[in-house]
């Protein structure tokens, strides 16, 4: 433990040194120091050490065992509450079902950052199964399943994430744990202490010949895991003594001609390989890839010296022929590939390392926009985000989609509008009887592919039959209501109609009806009140008030217009949430407009703007309703309750008695249009209200 908090002495500022070692020291007070789950929390910490990472993810490492074991509820835990959050989403990714299935590989890893959110949530998810890699290789317990997962999932991660040391140590960890035989006589035979100190010789040498050409650049050294020799050897049917590059230093600097600088000095001072030197650079393989290779004798055994400028580095590690790509074989970079080189370029960076920066720099969501959820066998599913159970059942399948009644999410009923989120496992509840999907559907459902199979049903159900139902529902429905139906089926009136049910003509409207996605109710009261807005002229703001501009604004309101006088127009009464463009008058500021005001379209054209909402949360506006509803006691007591219970203040009411109903005006004093969609709802629930809308 001693050792370790010398690291950290190392790594960090006193403060933050002493923050860490207080957890730990609690850690230890609690338990024994040599309890397995100290072990695992001080081992997990000691490898996040290497990459330069900050306080919260060190604690994170050290709390992560403890947590998963749910071991009491220590004070600790919320010592820092960053590196607590960071262990729970550790946690949440423990979570996700593996499937051993190739095909989903990419997308649980994809899962994986989606779900992190941080990039050093993976990084701590890593070290933990490297430790977790050591312990089962050297107690030889069971792991067969454990190695699939980490030759799958989490070595690829570690490559693309340019974590080397962790990818490396956790290939040899699975092949030492699968064929310990073949990695202990390739272990033996490889001689590491000798590899590294013939490493060591040349790296000194390299770095004088670069002092005596005075070429600054970088040289570093490895050598090669026996994992990558064994793979090497089944891939190319090779014995070692057939392998050249157990050994390799690599030579960065600035120009072309440098890199021939140095091949020349190198050749001088080593003797070359015969036949082993390649010229990348003069002719590039077919994936841009460039760099010299020769092999020289050092200390009497072949050493590969590797000859780049710091653009084909660049090219090699984050380019078309990323390193991971070469090694697994791979023609393309998957979507997670790209959007994780990046990331590496910022591990990799030792300047940035060393900045205040880096921790913001890693809490990227690379996967905005998108979320990946999974059945209850395991299979994962991308969908975009803000998804809903539908959308996730038409992704399966059209059928499952059609009949579906309802759903779960991680084992609790949820209703078919719930916003899926990464890592839910979502199971899908049908009905083999269920008539199909309803129109209000395809408001619900976020992806593209989930509407259109919900109107390919409602297309296929077009039938004769169906049609012929719908228009004799509709014509007893308004003949029970004194309506003719001929005189509501006008184009302008159905028009409004059709966009407001996603209906693409009146064959379909009368298909719905029939098939009993669309109720008649629906249909009559709609094109009802669209035909007494245009007979009766009940919105005329004449009738209420004149077309002057109603109270001025605060200048917040409007986002555009911080230091203009503005005013609403009572012809079309605007409200927060409105679609809104403002005209420009002549010394008295700008008047706001709804978007399709009629009266706005008689203006000057060139004299309008385009307006968002700013800061309206203080602002009260003035808005109409129109409501058609029978001429029977207690109709209007009714309504005027339904608006006190939204504490919504009524300004004024006009109505109109008809034949056999009333039309009713309402003028109201609202925050939002919300609030207007709220009690036009609340409204037409009523009984005896014919239709209820907001006034054109």
């Amino acid at each position: 433990m001693e050792k370790f908090k010398e690291k950290l002495g190392l790594k960090f500022n006193k403060e933050e040194a002493e923050k860490i070692s207080l957890v730990l020291s609690k850690i230890v007070d609690y338990f024994k120091e040599d309890n397995n789950l100290v072990f695992e929390a001080m081992e997990t910490a000691k490898i996040c050490l290497k990459t330069d990472l900050d306080k919260s993810c060190i604690i994170a490492c050290l709390l992560l065992p403890l947590m998963r074991e749910k071991v009491g509820e220590f004070d600790f835990y919320d010592f820092d509450l960053e590196a607590k959050n960071l262990s729970q989403t550790v946690l949440k990714i423990e979570q996700i079902e593996y499937t051993n299935k190739e095909e989903q590989n990419e997308k649980i890893r994809s899962m994986f950052v989606a779900i992190a959110k941080d990039i050093r949530v993976i990084i701590v998810k890593l070290a933990n199964i490297l430790v977790k890699a050591r312990e089962k290789v050297n107690k030889k317990q069971e792991g067969i399943e454990f190695f699939k997962e980490v030759e799958n999932i989490y070595s690829p991660l570690a490559a693309r994430l340019g974590l080397s040391f962790i990818k490396s140590e956790l290939q040899d960890l699975t092949l030492k744990f699968n064929r310990p035989i073949i990695y202990n006589r390739i272990d033996k035979e490889l001689n590491l202490p000798k590899r590294e100190e013939q490493i060591n010789y040349a790296v000194e040498k390299l770095k004088f010949l670069l002092q005596e050409l005075n070429i600054e650049g970088k040289v570093s050294g490895r050598v090669k895991h026996v994992s990558s020799i064994y793979n090497k050897m089944q891939n190319k049917s090779l014995n070692m003594s057939n392998i050249y590059d157990l050994a390799a230093v690599r030579v960065i600097v600035d120009s072309v001609n440098e890199c021939y600088a140095i091949l020349g000095a190198v050749h001088t001072l080593f003797l070359p390989v015969d036949n082993k030197f390649k010229d990348y650079i003069a002719k590039p393989k077919a994936n841009g890839y460039q760099s010299l290779h020769t092999t020289v004798y050092v200390n009497n055994a072949p050493l590969e010296i590797q000859i780049r400028t710091k653009d084909m580095h660049n090219h090699a590690e984050y380019g078309v022929a990323a390193h991971f790509m070469y090694k697994e074989k791979k023609q393309k970079a998957a979507a997670l590939d790209e959007k994780l080189i990046w990331i590496r370029q910022i591990l990799e960076n030792e300047e940035l390392l060393t900045t205040s920066s880096l921790k913001e720099d890693l809490k990227t969501d690379v996967y905005s926009g998108t979320i990946f959820v999974q059945t209850p066998q395991g299979k994962i599913l991308e969908l975009p985000e803000g998804s809903t159970p539908l959308d996730f059942a038409y992704h399966i399948h059209s059928d499952i989609g059609n009949k579906c009644i309802g759903a779960k999410v991680n084992n609790k009923f949820v209703p078919i509008s719930y916003n899926l989120n990464n890592g839910d496992v979502v199971e899908i509840n049908t009905n083999p009887n269920s008539k199909g999907p309803s129109r209000d559907w395809l408001n619900i459902v976020k992806s593209n592919a989930a509407k259109a199979k919900i109107r390919s049903f409602f297309k296929k159900e077009m039938k004769d039959e169906n049609i012929k139902k719908g228009k004799t529902m509709l014509e007893q429905a308004a003949k029970q209501r004194n309506l003719q139906l001929n005189k509501l089926l006008q184009e302008d009136y159905e028009e409004k109609l059709f966009e407001k049910y996603c209906l693409k003509d009146e064959n379909e409207m009368f298909a719905s009806v029939g098939f009993g996605s669309l109720s008649t109710s629906q249909v009559i009261n709609k094109l009802h009140s669209l035909y007494m807005a245009h007979n009766k002229n009940v919105v005329r703001e004449t009738d209420f008030e004149s077309k002057s501009e109603s109270h001025e604004a605060s200048a917040s309101v409007i986002k555009e217009l911080p230091q203009m006088m503005v005013k609403f127009a009572k012809c079309c009464s605007p409200v927060f949430g409105d679609d809104i463009i403002g005209y420009v008058s002549r010394g008295s500021g700008v008047t706001v407009h709804r978007s399709g005001c009629k009266h706005a379209k008689t203006l000057e054209k060139e004299r309008f703007l385009n307006l968002t909402w700013g800061n309206a949360t203080n602002e009260k506006f003035v808005a109409s309703i129109v409501i058609f509803a029978k001429d029977n006691a207690g109709v209007f007591a009714n309504i005027v309750n339904k608006i006190a219970e939204n504490k919504i203040n009524i300004d004024a009411v006009k109505t109109t008695k008809q034949v056999d109903y009333t039309e009713i005006v309402i003028k109201l004093k609202v925050s939002s249009k919300k609030e207007i969609d709220e009690i036009v709802n609340k409204i037409l629930m009523v009984k005896d209200v014919l239709s209820c809308e907001r006034a054109i």
